[in-house]
């Protein structure tokens, strides 16, 4: 993996003698491409990923592969592309943010004394200087829309794109127009303007939680930091517990939490800290034991998004790396030892559960078509 620098927290302040960097006109006098081009489609991508999906094919655009984890290197080259030649937009940035003063100082170098720009970030990222200088180009001439992947922040320094996405949607000047500005897992998530056709999908059996209390998920730091304390939810009132033992499973609250600092002095009151984790992200360098998970790649299953009409076969391509396993043989060695191992698995295999499941969805879906693909021997 390639670490992309860190922005500073606290930037000194930009020198009296800097010389003013360009300004731009007001949006209203700002051009913009009214229609696309004769014969392409009414807007164009460009999807940006270490992977080769059928985005590219399907939206009839140039797939950029980009080195993992330097999507915030991608993406400041362009942001200092649009600075530098005055392309952003000035008068958004001044009327509806607050502090990109700091931001662009950090961008053109003051600082460091490292320019971030399209040179700079092609060495990063594998992306060619002229097609970050197209982009930056593109985002500011026509009317544009940022999207970035679910899960983009599960990565060293993961909360950065995140941050950096919607730095640049707002520098782009299609901010708060009509199917523009930023978004995020339209594609992944599958149910933006998709009608909801999924079919039933048989799950694993649950049990009732004899545990009724519970905090809201933004209300982790104050609960580790205040336990006892009584908040307002949802219109009643709530006594936040006393946390001793974390085991967190699924999701990352160093990327999506308010406050990080914050939230960093809370992770150090409980005595112990047990993560679930595929990749070594703040979370897991914040635990005391990390119990590595293999990914989807690594295991059996099948799946169906939000609104999928259709079940996606998803056979192992690959056995689990190092000494990470399946959700499944970590939730059943548990059980083991807590003397529940029959109750949870009912004396079926990981690879029985998937087939169980499967016939379970079918009997109620009706008939399934097959593909080529198939899990399991």
């Amino acid at each position: 993996m390639v670490r992309h620098p860190k922005p500073p927290r606290a930037p000194p302040p930009r020198p009296a003698t800097t010389s003013p960097r360009p300004r731009t006109p007001p949006r209203a006098a700002r051009p913009r491409t009214a229609q696309p081009a004769p014969g392409r489609p009414p807007w164009t991508g460009r999807p940006v990923s270490p992977i080769r999906s059928d985005t590219a094919g399907f939206l009839d655009a140039e797939w950029l592969p980009v080195i993992p984890n330097t999507d915030t290197a991608a993406m400041l080259g362009i942001a200092h592309t649009m600075l530098v030649n005055g392309w952003h937009d000035e008068d958004f940035l001044r009327r509806c943010c607050i502090g990109f003063d700091r931001f662009a100082s950090y961008l053109v170098g003051e600082h460091d004394g490292i320019p971030k720009d399209a040179a700079w970030a092609a060495r990063i990222t594998g992306i060619s200087r002229d097609a970050i200088t197209d982009l930056a180009r593109r985002l500011t001439t026509q009317r544009s829309l940022i999207m970035v992947n679910y899960a983009v922040q599960r990565a060293d320094h993961g909360e950065q794109p995140i941050w950096m996405s919607v730095v640049l949607a707002a520098m782009a000047g299609s901010m708060g127009r009509p199917g523009c500005g930023w978004g995020a897992g339209y594609a992944t998530m599958d149910a933006t303007g998709v009608a909801r056709g999924r079919p039933f999908v048989a799950t694993v059996p649950t049990v009732s939680n004899p545990v009724p209390d519970f905090i809201p998920v933004a209300r982790i730091a104050d609960t580790l930091l205040h336990p006892g304390k009584t908040i307002d939810y949802d219109g009643r009132r709530l006594t936040l517990p006393e946390l001793r033992l974390i085991y967190w499973c699924g999701g990352n609250p160093f990327h999506h939490h308010q406050d990080l600092h914050r939230l960093t002095r809370a992770w150090q009151t409980p005595d112990t800290v047990v993560v679930r984790e595929a990749w070594w992200n703040t979370t897991a360098k914040f635990a005391d034991i990390v119990l590595p998970v293999a990914t989807t790649l690594e295991r059996d299953d099948f799946a169906a998004g939000f609104s999928d009409p259709h079940l996606v076969a998803m056979p192992k391509v690959r056995e689990p790396a190092g000494e990470s396993r399946t959700d499944h043989h970590i939730f059943a060695a548990l059980a083991a030892r807590f003397g529940y191992e029959q109750e949870f698995t009912e004396s079926r295999s990981e690879i029985e559960w998937v087939r169980h499941l499967y016939e379970q969805t079918r009997a109620v879906s009706g008939p399934i078509p097959t593909t080529s693909s198939s899990c399991g021997a």
